[in-house]
């Protein structure tokens, strides 16, 4: 697994993180550890956690497409159009 397929993650979870912790929850009557601020950082590792699984899940599939050597499936429906009229079948 590279870093680089945490990029995404990271772009959701930083700016949520300091905007939710920094700015919104400290200066909201939520401030402090509660329910709602635990719910919250529950929240945020449960989308990583999602996030992870999923990627290594593709990661795995994909994988085993290329293990078998069998190439996935690309279904591609193309239909131009010029003046109403179908130029290529779809």
């Amino acid at each position: 697994m590279k870093a680089c397929y945490f990029y995404p993650l990271l772009g959701f979870v930083v700016p949520t993180v300091l905007i939710g912790f920094g700015v919104v929850i400290p200066k909201s009557c939520i401030a402090g550890i509660n329910g709602l601020t635990i719910g919250f950082t529950v929240t945020l590792v449960s989308a990583c956690v999602t996030y992870w699984m999923g990627l290594r899940t593709v990661l795995r599939d994909v994988a085993v497409l290329h293990n078998n050597d069998e190439h996935p499936e690309w279904r591609v429906r193309i239909a131009v159009e010029h003046e109403g009229q179908k130029v290529a079948p779809s």
